[in-house]
């Protein structure tokens, strides 16, 4: 992978690396929320979901934080949530200036591989459709549903891979 390197936050590693783990999970953790706190505005409550899912999520093994670096530091993030019922690719996030190198599709490749299933269930904004029109097709994802006011009102959030319920906003 040349110089990138990857990172991942998972309880399988905490538990393996014991309590030096501990501290690389909560710097993750923090560098990982810093890159990603703009997402509140395309996606309110995002940061209430950061802290009270996705961390907790972390411990239990059903969240795991994929993430690149790169020399100007991190570089892509993508957040997974495997559930007894749901197995998704909730966060993709590429930092600007690294974006044309192909680190979302392998940060979604590996996400893929992780959750263990072909078609894992992904939303995709409507503004950011035609940014990921190309990856879901490349993965093979097929879109199922659009949703109208999912998670902002009057946007179209557009849902691959399975059925998304308003309910299971998680």
């Amino acid at each position: 992978m040349n110089a990138q390197m990857t990172h991942s936050i998972s309880a399988t590693h905490l538990c393996m690396a014991g309590a030096a783990s501990h501290s690389v999970h909560q710097a993750l953790t923090f560098t990982a929320w810093d890159r990603l706190c703009h997402l509140e505005i395309t996606y309110p409550g995002f940061e209430k979901w950061f802290w009270g899912k996705v961390v907790p999520g972390l411990g239990s093994g059903q969240r795991t934080i994929l993430c690149r670096q790169d020399s100007e530091g991190v570089s892509a993030i993508a957040i997974t949530k495997r559930g007894e019922l749901e197995r998704k690719i909730c966060t993709v996030w590429v930092r600007e200036t690294a974006r044309g190198r192909g680190l979302a599709f392998d940060l979604m490749q590996e996400a893929i591989d992780r959750l263990e299933v072909k078609r894992p269930l992904l939303t995709v904004p409507s503004e950011r459709f035609a940014e990921f029109e190309p990856l879901t097709k490349r993965l093979g994802f097929i879109e199922t549903k659009r949703h109208l006011s999912l998670y902002r009102r009057g946007v179209i959030e557009h849902v691959y891979n399975g059925e998304f319920q308003p309910t299971q906003l998680s």
